[in-house]
């Protein structure tokens, strides 16, 4: 499980730099008439920092999805699930896309409204962070990597179940035969 978290954040990296790209590139064309109305070197610094944040994704995929409790494996919470109608992984994703907000709010690109599909929401940790709201389409090697990991889940499930199970049967066997062995004592009334 350890080894598909890591390659769910791996991917989760390589996916943040091309959706920092192409999200940056869509709100200058969304906003085209205000972007040309900005100086050459403006666009030059506001494309300079997100090349940083290009060059820091894989930095950003394992901060934001480090939380070990999004993790079956690092923390048992019972109400973990990793069908495709959960967004326990899509959740972290969505937060790293919103490091790309505050650079667009900073040079006027986005206003933090419905248009600009970003708000602020409150991380696991209960930080308030950018969080992008718009359409989500993960690749294929995530969703399969998510697969993989929730069908290990669930074996992991059932084997927790079983061994649960076999520990109460021990128990009660462990009392049986102590209840066997043990000699009434006299009782005086």
């Amino acid at each position: 499980m350890e080894a598909l978290s890591s390659r769910f954040i791996k991917g989760s990296g390589e996916f943040l730099a091309q959706t920092y790209s192409e999200k940056a590139l869509f709100y200058l064309e969304t906003n085209a008439e205000f972007a040309l109305k900005k100086r050459e070197e403006e666009l030059a610094k506001l494309k300079s920092e997100v090349q940083i944040l290009i060059d820091n994704c894989q930095s950003v995929a394992s901060t934001c999805l480090s939380d070990p409790g999004i993790w079956w494996h690092l923390e048992q919470h019972p109400g973990l699930c990793y069908d495709q109608n959960s967004d326990i992984l899509e959740r972290p994703v969505r937060f790293a896309i919103g490091r790309l907000a505050p650079i667009l709010l900073q040079y006027e690109i986005i206003d933090m409204g419905y248009a600009a599909r970003f708000r602020f929401e409150y991380d696991p940790k209960g930080c308030l962070l950018p969080y992008y709201t718009g359409p989500l389409q993960l690749p294929g090697t995530l969703k399969d990597t998510i697969r993989q990991y929730a069908k290990l889940h669930a074996k992991a499930l059932k084997m927790t179940e079983k061994l649960g199970r076999l520990a109460t049967e021990a128990k009660k066997t462990q009392v049986d035969i102590s209840w066997s062995g043990i000699q009434p004592s006299k009782v005086s009334r």
